[in-house]
């Protein structure tokens, strides 16, 4: 469920800020195979992820993939 709303806010940074061409990187395997199965999960976070993907799919030059957690560790602390 975190990791559902720290895509969703990501998401709607980025779409106030206006940029259309980036890089998202998740080191939650789940995310990056619930949003390249159109936001669809059974979980009790269905409904964010509806959400983010509703955003993602606007955004055809933005990619997605995932990235191991010791390289994500700058989001890990500000997190912490």
């Amino acid at each position: 469920m975190a990791e559902a709303y720290a895509l969703k806010e990501g998401l709607c940074l980025v779409n106030q800020i206006g940029y259309s061409n980036f890089v998202l990187q998740s080191d939650c395997q789940e995310v990056i195979d619930i949003m390249n199965e159109e936001g669809f999960t059974a979980s009790a976070a269905a409904p964010i992820f509806e959400i983010c993907y509703d955003l993602w799919k606007d955004l055809p030059e933005a990619t997605m993939e995932h990235c191991d957690r010791e390289a994500n560790q700058v989001a890990h602390e500000l997190a912490r």
